[in-house]
């Protein structure tokens, strides 16, 4: 802040004051300068950044009722650094500056500083500036609007540019982020269904594994009831149905379901672990494209994974000890309807 004695004029700007003495301050609008010049550094190689860290938000005019003369002076630093901060090279002396700017095609302008003079239009550059480092991705916004001046400034001077472009610059933005929001939510519902594809299967390898053991369950009925019904016809009775012989064979064959039914939980239990190494690869893959409070929200709120690997998990253990329960019920009557009361496993001794 500046103090005037001699005169009576104002100007300010956001960060700069000239005020006469009998104000004690004028209102000014506080922004980050630190975190402007870091967005700068990101987009822009500007040679002198590290010498000249002003902005322009420095030179921008809120209030003014003084000389002409000064107030051209202001516009004309608003606009140059404007210009700089939205090209992608600046090289600035004492007399020159020389700008660079790679779009869909590229600009190459030196400016005399010594001759250049101020038109109203070239406001534009600052509009656009202030656009570019106010919200949202400020790279994205940059390169969306060095493709814009491109192409407007095909057949003109990139400082003859008028309100127009930057209300291109804005239509097309709308239309990149309304382009990048459906390819979020494309993406994001190419994962969920990505994920509940392999969920889907986790839950068959339950109802597959249900299946197998009701089979067994049915092929060892059907062998018991047709050695019952065969021998029942051929001595034309019920008792001595089950021989040593049968009985060994018959205890081979529970024997047998049980090994089948151990080696189909291994293979169901590898195939489970198979699929949730198939959802980490595909959380992975997303990883670049969503964020992981997005990628655990869906996989555990909205599909609730958690759930399904306890619900497996509980499904296969109450199964498998309902069938192991049946193949020791089935081996113990077995032993009872037979002639050799002791456990069936011993009958190959005898």
């Amino acid at each position: 802040m500046f103090r005037c004695y001699d005169v009576q004029a104002i100007y300010c700007t956001d960060t700069i004051q000239f005020i006469p003495s009998t104000i004690s301050q004028y209102p000014m609008q506080v922004f980050d300068r630190v975190v402007r010049l870091s967005q700068i550094r990101q987009n822009t190689n500007f040679s002198k950044v590290n010498i000249i860290t002003l902005v322009p938000e420095d030179f921008d005019l809120k209030t003014s009722n003084g000389n002409n003369a000064l107030n051209n002076i202001f516009n004309k630093l608003k606009i140059i650094l404007s210009y700089v901060y939205i090209s992608d090279y600046a090289d600035l002396d004492e007399s020159s500056l020389i700008i660079k700017m790679n779009g869909y095609r590229s600009i190459e302008k030196t400016i005399n500083l010594n001759t250049y003079e101020y038109k109203t239009n070239h406001v534009e550059l600052y509009k656009i500036y202030i656009w570019i480092y106010s919200g949202g991705n400020s790279c994205d916004k940059m390169q969306l609007a060095k493709n814009i001046i491109s192409l407007h400034c095909k057949y003109s001077d990139i400082l003859d540019i008028d309100g127009r472009t930057f209300s291109s610059i804005k239509a097309n933005y709308e239309l990149y982020l309304k382009s990048s929001v459906d390819k979020y939510l494309q993406t994001k519902k190419e994962y969920t269904t990505f994920l509940l594809d392999i969920i889907e299967k986790i839950n068959n390898e339950v109802s597959t594994y249900f299946t197998s053991i009701k089979k067994n369950m049915v092929a060892i009925l059907t062998y018991i009831i047709g050695i019952v019904v065969s021998n029942a016809f051929s001595n034309k009775k019920f008792n001595n149905i089950f021989t040593k012989d049968i009985t060994t064979i018959t205890s081979f064959i529970i024997l047998g379901s049980f090994v089948f039914s151990v080696i189909n939980i291994i293979e169901t239990y590898s195939k489970y672990l198979r699929y949730i190494g198939r959802i980490s690869k595909i959380k992975e893959s997303y990883g670049d494209i969503l964020d992981e409070y997005e990628l655990n929200e869906i996989l555990n709120k909205t599909l609730d994974l958690e759930k399904t690997k306890t619900d497996f998990k509980n499904g296969i253990k109450a199964l498998s000890i309902t069938w192991f329960i049946m193949i020791l019920g089935m081996l113990a009557i077995l032993d009872y309807l037979s002639n050799y009361k002791v456990l069936l496993i011993f009958n190959l001794f005898k």
